[in-house]
């Protein structure tokens, strides 16, 4: 029983194949080849009958048969012998072969020039073909110079011989076309076989490898000793995928490490005040003690809210709520958060465009994405600088854009800015921000479909997120 793999199911469908087409080809072959036998056979009968007529002539005396055995001596022998009979269609012998040895010869009614064949039992056992012509027989030269031009006499011609060896030969061909079908099948088994093991030599080494890779192993590349285009092609690919895999392994790696870091930092703030406060519980400042404990566990709360928003945007399918926004007032709703933090550093806040500019998405995830990118500038900022925000837009589309100046980031900074708990080494102190806020960013913005870029000149942080739909005079409603 074949099993479901790629050489097997080669194998099967060739063979199937074939086989149904020299079946076809077999049995038309077989049609064709039996009756051109049959035809050849008859028409050597017909010849011999049609010799045996011209030995029938009638004179004045009468009827005559002018027939000798020894150039005929197929009618004689007795080894498979052939037998012929004239008679008249009254039904009287004229004449017979000596093949016959006295017997008579079936016949039917029939018209002068109808040769009618058929299947007859023969005098001695075997399967024989008879003809039988009813004719007139031919004047000799003396009475057709008479004026007359037909014998008077309707006669009939009686022939057969043995068909058994027509019947050998039929079957013959047959089993050859026979017993052709399987020795092809089975050559073309052995040839799609070996063709197939070679063709799938390099499948069966690019399994092996992938069978030895691991997680440590990944970004070791697929090599296959082979020529082939296709194989080239999909080595190619399983290489590209397995290095996609591997970064995102290492993020995710990095990302765990980045996320037990953060924690173990607050949880050990909590087990070292606890463990004080347990030891010498009178020498502990109740107030001090428990602002310590407020901002360890706002820390933690942070973090473990930043992973849960995170995991919440991977999250498919996500049902969205889309509807209008107005961009201006989102920014100014947003930026009452951030207030006291901003006044602290001197910054300032401008929406650069029209106020009443509104776009169409989502709105929880919009208003998440622009309270982080409020929080991630004020906390970055430099002092008494100004935060801006401005909404362009080009035909049905709009682009977001927010700026502010910082002296904390490289132009080589740029390319880490999304990933996960990344932060500058000199803001790791910061008490507010743990790196997720433009991750989260990034989440909200690959779950609305949209774009988003970064950018730095002369310390002017900017960040663009375009492809919103924007609401205009053809998108609303008269």
């Amino acid at each position: 029983m074949f099993r479901k793999s790629i050489k097997n199911n080669i194998i099967l469908s060739s063979l199937l194949g074939v086989g149904i087409i020299l079946t076809l080809k077999a049995t038309t072959a077989n049609w064709f080849i039996v009756g051109w036998l049959e035809e050849n056979f008859d028409k050597n009968l017909l010849a011999k009958a049609q010799v045996l007529l011209t030995l029938v002539e009638e004179d004045d005396e009468g009827i005559e048969f002018n027939f000798a055995d020894e150039f005929m001596p197929e009618f004689e022998r007795k080894e498979n012998p052939e037998y012929f009979q004239f008679r008249y269609v009254s039904g009287r012998v004229f004449e017979s072969s000596n093949s016959l040895k006295g017997d008579s010869m079936p016949f039917k009614a029939s018209s002068p020039g109808v040769q009618l064949f058929s299947d007859v039992d023969l005098y001695d056992g075997q399967k024989g073909r008879l003809l039988q012509l009813n004719f007139i027989p031919q004047l000799d030269e003396e009475l057709r110079s008479a004026s007359r031009t037909a014998s008077d006499d309707e006669m009939i011609l009686l022939i057969s011989r043995e068909r058994e060896s027509l019947d050998f030969l039929i079957l013959l061909v047959n089993f050859t076309l026979l017993f052709s079908i399987p020795l092809v099948l089975l050559f073309m088994y052995v040839a799609i076989r070996i063709a197939t093991d070679r063709g799938l030599r390099p499948l069966e080494e690019l399994k092996t490898q992938l069978e030895t890779l691991d997680v440590n192993r990944l970004v070791e590349p697929i090599k296959i000793n082979s020529s082939v285009a296709d194989m080239e092609s999909i080595v190619k690919v399983i290489n590209q995928a397995l290095e996609r895999i591997s970064d995102s392994f290492r993020r995710e790696q990095r990302f765990t490490s980045d996320a037990a870091h953060e924690l173990r930092t607050p949880i050990a703030e909590l087990m070292n005040m606890a463990e004080v406060a347990k030891r010498w519980p009178k020498k502990v400042d109740q107030l001090e003690f428990y602002n310590d404990v407020l901002k360890s566990s706002e820390k933690m709360h942070l973090i473990v809210n930043s992973l849960f928003e995170l995991a919440r945007c991977k999250k498919t399918p996500l049902k969205l709520e889309i509807s209008e926004i107005g961009v201006a007032q989102r920014f100014t709703e947003n930026w009452k958060k951030y207030a006291k933090q901003a006044d602290s550093k001197g910054l300032r806040f401008e929406f650069v465009g029209d106020a009443a500019a509104r776009v169409i998405t989502s709105y929880i995830e919009f208003d998440l994405i622009i309270s982080n990118l409020l929080s991630n500038a004020v906390e970055y900022s430099i002092e008494d600088s100004t935060i801006s925000a401005c909404l362009t837009t080009d035909g049905e589309l709009a682009t977001l854009t927010i700026k502010n100046y910082t002296d904390e980031l490289e132009e080589g900074d740029l390319p880490h800015v999304f990933e996960s708990l990344w932060r500058k080494e000199d803001s790791r102190n910061s008490e507010s921000h743990i790196g997720m806020g433009l991750t989260i960013v990034k989440a909200y913005i690959e779950l609305l479909q949209l774009d988003i870029r970064v950018s730095l000149s002369d310390q002017l942080y900017c960040v663009a997120v375009s492809g919103l739909p924007a609401v205009n005079e053809q998108t609303v409603a008269p």
